[in-house]
């Protein structure tokens, strides 16, 4: 089977799903701040945000040269969580996440200033307290590429890492008292920038990693007593940089990174089968960096973030079912910026990116703003077929539903492509395009939607 009848499989799959829960980028759009750009005047470097469970608040967390600060959106603008500067100098490659029992938050972080070693702090309402001891999670062996998770049911925090000392690639989590290694990674020598994630039903720990500093990238997931290989070793090209989740729908594996072999951002997927790409190989600007991956929770559309170039903007590029297109002004930035990831709000499902903003001279959170969510699309009461079709739709409505008011269909970059005053029973989108669009029927009782697909 071909890459082309794989992937249109697939959308033909979900269209039912992506027709009762449209895709998040719908409508005309923006990336908006959240609060002020560059909220806090500050050099920052790797940073994250999380949401919490609870509130919905997202969480900022972003490494200076001074220490590791945390800050939350309360609505109105960004306070600090804890006190600024919380940690050692010096701190690189951090993270953050929350526990789903507690809702408490943790930071993970390499320090940079007397042995590279990794720390956990967990935030215990007033003050950020160390959980990892004096000389790290590993008792003294010096990591890299700290990757923290938290596991579903527990809340325990597990983190992944390079141990540089003993060569090898492990994973500890912290049961209230000490950091437990699970069973060593079976990895040859230089494993190289790990990510670890749960599996949404099994619960089990999945790590993601290359096998050298421009290695191929590798998936093993622990089944409660060793590290097995997910799929085949070594599937992808030579990367530099990886991220990895899981798709919370199909549970399927999904890895976006630096493919060397083009020079761009490349995605691939794995149904239980086979790795395929996800659409072209290679669909980025030059030389991207800080790529983030992130699922939308419902339609499961993909979502790519990364600075263009060593110095360069930051874009967010989403897959429509054929192809890859930029989401938003196109730039997420108003200008240059680095170390960019992703986040969705746990009910909204809007995307957040977070990155240093080198315009504003600080940490940036934006959203993706002026998109028709699911709240107001509800169950579309009509049916068009075929679907997919060459672009000649059949559209069967009942005027029960509501007298029609207008029809407009939209690309999934939120632009009209068509409108109209009336529905004709036949509907003709000649010149446009192979993709996924919207046909939106706006009623005297409200607006419906559904997904079409031309091929």
């Amino acid at each position: 089977m071909s890459n082309i009848e794989y992937l249109t499989n697939r959308v033909q799959m979900k269209i039912l799903i992506i027709a009762l829960i449209l895709p998040f980028w719908v409508g005309a759009q923006s990336w908006q701040p959240v609060g002020n750009a560059g909220f806090i005047v500050e050099n920052t470097h790797h940073t994250d945000i999380a949401f919490n469970p609870s509130t919905g608040e997202p969480y900022a967390v972003f490494a200076s040269n001074s220490g590791i600060s945390v800050m939350r959106y309360d609505g109105l603008t960004w306070v600090a969580v804890g006190i600024p500067f919380f940690s050692p100098n010096n701190p690189f490659k951090n993270g953050i996440a929350f526990n789903s029992v507690t809702n408490r938050p943790y930071v993970v972080f390499r320090e940079d200033n007397s042995g590279d070693y990794i720390y956990v702090y967990e935030f215990d309402g007033t003050n950020w307290v160390n959980i990892s001891g004096f000389s790290g999670i590993t008792g003294g062996d010096e990591g890299d590429y700290p990757s923290l998770a938290t596991h579903p049911s527990t809340g325990e925090p597990y983190v992944a890492m390079v141990n540089s000392d003993q060569d090898m690639l492990e994973v500890r989590h912290y049961d209230g008292a000490n950091w437990i290694q699970l069973d060593t990674v079976h990895t040859p020598p230089n494993a190289d920038e790990c990510v670890l994630r749960f599996h949404p039903v099994t619960e089990e720990p999945y790590v993601a990693y290359r096998q050298g500093v421009f290695g191929k990238i590798n998936i093993q997931r622990f089944d409660g007593s060793a590290w097995v290989f997910v799929g085949p070793p070594d599937f992808s090209p030579e990367v530099n940089e990886l991220d990895f989740q899981i798709d919370p729908v199909s549970n399927e594996l999904v890895v976006a990174f630096y493919d060397r072999d083009v020079h761009l951002a490349s995605a691939m997927r794995y149904d239980g089968t086979a790795w395929q790409f996800v659409g072209n190989q290679g669909f980025s600007g030059p030389s991207p960096r800080d790529i983030s991956l992130g699922i939308h929770p419902s339609s499961q559309h993909l979502l790519v973030a990364y600075r263009e170039n060593t110095v360069g903007p930051i874009y967010a590029a989403t897959y429509d079912g054929l192809n890859w297109v930029n989401t938003g002004n196109p730039e997420v930035s108003s200008g240059l910026g680095a170390y960019c990831n992703i986040a969705f709000h746990p009910s909204s499902n809007v995307p957040h990116i977070i990155f240093q903003d080198n315009t504003a001279n600080g940490p940036t959170v934006v959203k993706l703003a002026g998109f028709l969510s699911a709240e107001v699309i509800k169950e579309a009461s009509f049916n068009v077929y075929p679907n997919p079709s060459s672009g000649t739709f059949e559209i069967d409505y009942s005027e029960h539903n509501g007298k029609i008011i207008s029809v407009d269909v939209f690309d999934l970059l939120g632009k009209s492509v068509y409108h109209s005053e009336t529905l004709e029973p036949r509907l003709v989108m000649a010149g446009l395009k192979s993709g996924s669009y919207i046909i939106q029927l706006q009623t005297e009782k409200g607006s419906i939607g559904k997904a079409i697909l031309i091929n």
